[in-house]
């Protein structure tokens, strides 16, 4: 586990930087993408699977889910608390996977499970922008 990174991208950023860097750069492949949201009382996750959702379109799972986290906000009043994006290695290469988990900030967090890919995970983090520490 990489502790947590502040930074000072924002969360749809953030997610856009994961998905373009390691889903589309480093070959992973999207198994899932989370969005824990909270409302007064209770909570709702929202979950996508695979690299494309197709409805009437094709949909990247990112540009998906933030379609639902804001009709999410807009409709019903819940917000989002993280993002947590599941990454495999493309069929054929070695075992292991990324966990990124993205908290809604301010300022936004970034922290990484990482099972035998730590040098995409370091990869990641050396790209964000860092936040100053309190």
């Amino acid at each position: 586990m990489k502790s947590p990174i502040r930074t000072l991208l924002t969360v749809d950023e953030t997610l856009r930087y994961i998905m373009d860097r390691l889903a589309r750069s480093e070959g992973l492949e999207v198994r899932e993408l989370v969005a824990h949201l909270h409302g007064l009382q209770g909570t709702v996750e929202l979950t996508i699977t695979g690299n494309q959702v197709v409805g009437r379109q094709p949909y990247g799972p990112d540009e998906l889910l933030r379609r639902l986290i804001d009709n999410t906000h807009e409709q019903i009043g819940l917000d989002l608390v993280y993002l947590l994006a599941h990454l495999h290695p493309a069929t054929g290469q070695h075992d292991g996977h990324l966990l990124v988990r993205v908290n809604a900030g301010p300022p936004t967090r970034v922290t990484i499970d990482s099972r035998a890919m730590d040098d995409p995970a370091d990869d990641l983090l050396a790209g964000l922008p860092a936040a100053a520490e309190p």
